[in-house]
Order: C-alpha cells, then sequence, then structure tokens
C-alpha cells in the first residue's frame, strides 16, 4: 500500500517537475506550439522531457521558422531541437525520421563527432543549425507531434499540419 502511495507521489512531483522546466516562452508557428525550456539538459534528457509532455523535440525544417525565431527574443543563443543522427547514418528529424529540408546559409552539420543539432543565434536576427555533442546541456525547444521516437504521442498536431482546428485566442495555453 505505502509502495503504491509513494509511486503516485513520485509521479505527481515529475509531472509538476516537468510542468515547471518547460513552462515558459511559449510560441505558435503553423498551428504548432513551440515550448521553450528554462533549464538546461542534454539531447537525450530533453528528449525524454519533450515525450513526458506528449510531446518531441522540435522540427526546424524551413525558412518560415527560422524568420519567427528571428522576431523572437530569446533569452539563450542555443537549442537543442529534433535534427540529429544518433538512429541513422544522415542527420534526420526525431519526430518523422525524414532527413532534413532546410537549412539557414550560416549553418554547419559537418563535424562526425557531434551527432546532435542546435540552432543558433548567428546575430540578433539570424539563426543557424550547428552540430554539438549530444553531451553537452543547453536550452531545447518542445512541439506537439503526433509521434516521437516512432511512439505515438496524443497532442493534436504534427510538423505543423493541424489536425483539429485551434479557435482559442490563446492557442498555446496547456
Amino acid at each position: 500500500m505505502d509502495l503504491d502511495r509513494d509511486l503516485r507521489f513520485s509521479i505527481f512531483i515529475s509531472i509538476v517537475f516537468l510542468i515547471f522546466i518547460i513552462d515558459t516562452h511559449r510560441v505558435e508557428s503553423r498551428g504548432t506550439c513551440h515550448y521553450f525550456s528554462v533549464v538546461k539538459k542534454n539531447w537525450e534528457t530533453a528528449l525524454d522531457i519533450c515525450m513526458g509532455m506528449s510531446m518531441c523535440l522540435a522540427d526546424f525544417d524551413t525558412e518560415k521558422h527560422f524568420r519567427i525565431l528571428s522576431s523572437l527574443t530569446l533569452s539563450h543563443s542555443e537549442y537543442w531541437f529534433g535534427l540529429n543522427r544518433n538512429f541513422t547514418e544522415d542527420w534526420s528529424y526525431v519526430s518523422t525520421h525524414h532527413s532534413r529540408r532546410y537549412l539557414p546559409l550560416e549553418s554547419g552539420l559537418s563535424d562526425e563527432h557531434h551527432n546532435c543539432a542546435v540552432i543558433r543565434s548567428s546575430d540578433q536576427e539570424t539563426f543557424g543549425v550547428w552540430a554539438a555533442r549530444c553531451e553537452e546541456e543547453k536550452m531545447f525547444v518542445c512541439a506537439e507531434s503526433i509521434f516521437c521516437m516512432k511512439e505515438h504521442q496524443f497532442s493534436r498536431y504534427s510538423s505543423g499540419y493541424n489536425s483539429l482546428p485551434r479557435h482559442e485566442a490563446n492557442a498555446c495555453r496547456r
């Protein structure tokens, strides 16, 4: 009986912790909410946190995504997102396993020992994508996704294509 109560309490604390560390800087893009973390974690832990909230590390895979980033005032200059080559030889997104589709001009993914990608501010107005060691701790961006690591997630959107319309004024509020 005490073991069951302890397990429920542990799960409750974990959920509160996840909400605390991720609930900041919500931005809507193409119908998908992006959640910018307030703590630094390595890439794998960031992925686990996103999946624990029925999301995935974000796909920044279009020029429009990077234009939206440029319009934000972000508190840090580097963020983990879903692009990696941990599971395949080529760079792909963890949510869809699609190959990278778009990279800004100021990008560099050539380092063979760095298998995770970060979005890095090149200056005040532009962002690029760079390879980094997955073990490094950085801020990260989660987004709603139908799949993540081939597991079904229970959010309403995937890669910005709506499966349910959002009519509320502040669509990104949880």
